[in-house]
C-alpha cells in the first residue's frame, strides 16, 4: 500500500500476512542453507562450456530485480520529493524486453546433457525451432513485434532444452536445471502469449450471438435470483468455434448484504491453445440486458504448466540433494586419501626391521 506500482501488494490485511509468511520462510531457508554450506573445491571449473550462458542468466535475473525494485519505489521517492509520478507497464517491457530475449538465447544454446550435441547443433535447431514459431505466429494473424519475437525465442529454447534433456545423457542435477530453465521459458511463452488475443465489450441480450477471436458467443438466457447472503443476475453463454461446441460458461453480476458495490464472477474456459473468460460488467434494471467483457487470450495455461514444471524441479533438486543419491554423489566426488606419501614409505623403509621368531614362508 505505500506505492501504486503494478507490482505493489494490495492494501488488504490477508495479503499483508501472506508476504509476511514469505518473508519468515525466506528467512528461515536462507539460514538452512547457510548453516549446511559446505566448499566444495574444483566443483565449478573455469573454462566450463556453459558457464557464460550461466553467468548470462545471472545477469539478467539480477537486472530483472533491479528493475521491478526501481519501478516499484520510484513512485514512493517520487512523493517523498513532492511529484506525483507513476511507472505505467510499458515502462517494464521496454526495460525487460532485451535482455528475456538473451536469456531465452542463452537458456536454448547452453548444454544440458552430457551428449555430443556441438554448440553449432544446438544453435541450428533453436533457429529452426524459432523461425517455426515466428512462422505460426504470423499465421495466427498476429503482428506485435514484443510479444511475437518472446512467443518465438522461448519457442526455440523449449525445443532446444526438450532436446537436449530427452534425447542427450543428462545428469541428475543436470536435469533438474534443464526442467527448470524449461519451466521458466514456457512461463514466459505464456506470458508474451497472452499479450495476443481479442476482446469484446458491449450490452447483450438473450438469442445475441457476438463473435470474439474465432469463438461464437451465444446468449442463451438470462437468469435473476438469491443466493446465500447475495443476489446475483448470470448469464448463460454456449462458446462454439467453427461449429463444434467449445464449452459453456455462466458468469454472474453478485451484490452482497451489507455492500454497495456489485461484484463480478467472471467464468473461464481454459484449454492447451487459448482462455476464453467472461464477465459481467453492468447489468440493466430490468436484468434483460447484460453489458460483458470477453477476453480470448492465448497460451496462457502455459504459465501455470511452466510454474509446475519449476515447482518439479526445485522438488526433484530437493530430492537428490538429500537422499541417498546424494550420499553416493558426496561420495564419488569426495577427494580421496592418499593411503601413504611418499615420505612414509621413506621412513618405513628407513625403519629397523624386527627379526621374527618364526621361519617365514618363502
Amino acid at each position: 500500500g505505500l506505492t501504486g506500482s503494478v507490482h505493489a501488494f494490495a492494501e488488504s490485511a490477508g495479503v499483508g500476512r501472506f508476504a509476511l509468511g514469505l518473508v519468515v520462510a525466506a528467512a528461515v531457508t536462507w539460514i538452512v542453507l547457510i548453516a549446511r554450506h559446505r566448499t566444495t573445491a574444483g566443483s565449478w571449473r573455469m573454462g566450463d562450456p556453459g558457464e557464460p550462458w550461466h553467468v548470462t542468466n545471472a545477469a539478467v535475473l539480477l537486472w530483472t530485480i533491479a528493475v521491478v525494485a526501481v519501478g516499484s519505489t520510484y513512485p514512493l521517492l517520487g512523493r517523498a520529493f513532492g511529484a506525483s509520478v507513476s511507472v505505467a507497464p510499458r515502462w517494464y517491457v521496454g526495460m525487460l524486453f532485451p535482455v528475456v530475449l538473451v536469456a531465452l538465447a542463452g537458456m536454448g544454446l547452453a548444454s544440458w546433457s552430457r551428449g555430443e550435441s556441438s554448440l553449432r547443433a544446438r544453435a541450428a535447431r533453436q533457429a529452426v525451432a524459432t523461425g517455426v514459431a515466428v512462422v505460426v505466429t504470423i499465421a495466427m494473424g498476429e503482428w506485435s513485434l514484443v510479444p511475437m519475437l518472446i512467443v518465438a525465442a522461448a519457442a526455440g529454447a523449449v525445443v532446444s532444452i526438450g532436446y537436449e534433456v530427452i534425447r542427450g545423457r543428462a545428469g541428475r542435477m543436470t536435469l533438474v536445471a534443464g526442467l527448470g530453465h524449461m519451466g521458466l521459458a514456457l512461463i514466459l511463452l505464456g506470458a508474451a502469449g497472452s499479450a495476443f488475443g481479442s476482446e469484446f465489450h458491449g450490452g447483450v441480450v438473450v438469442g445475441e450471438q457476438v463473435s470474439v477471436g474465432g469463438y461464437d458467443l451465444l446468449v442463451t438466457d438470462i437468469t435473476a435470483g438469491e443466493g446465500d447472503g447475495y443476489s446475483f443476475v448470470a448469464a448463460e453463454i454456449v462458446a462454439t468455434r467453427a461449429g463444434d461446441q467449445a464449452g459453456r460458461l455462466v458468469p454472474e453480476w453478485r451484490g452482497y448484504d451489507g455492500s454497495f458495490l456489485p461484484t463480478p464472477e467472471p467464468a473461464l474456459r481454459s484449454g492447451l491453445v487459448d482462455d476464453i473468460v467472461v464477465a459481467i460488467s453492468r447489468v440493466s434494471d430490468d436484468a434483460s440486458v447484460v453489458w460483458l467483457d470477453v477476453f480470448v487470450r492465448p497460451l496462457v495455461i502455459w504459465v501455470w504448466l511452466g510454474a509446475l514444471l519449476v515447482a518439479l524441479s526445485g522438488l526433484l533438486g530437493l530430492a537428490t540433494t538429500t537422499g541417498s543419491s546424494a550420499g553416493r554423489h558426496r561420495s564419488a566426488t569426495a577427494t580421496p586419501r592418499p593411503t601413504e606419501t611418499t615420505v612414509d614409505t621413506l621412513n618405513s623403509w628407513r625403519r629397523p626391521r624386527v627379526r621374527s621368531s618364526r621361519r617365514q614362508m618363502p
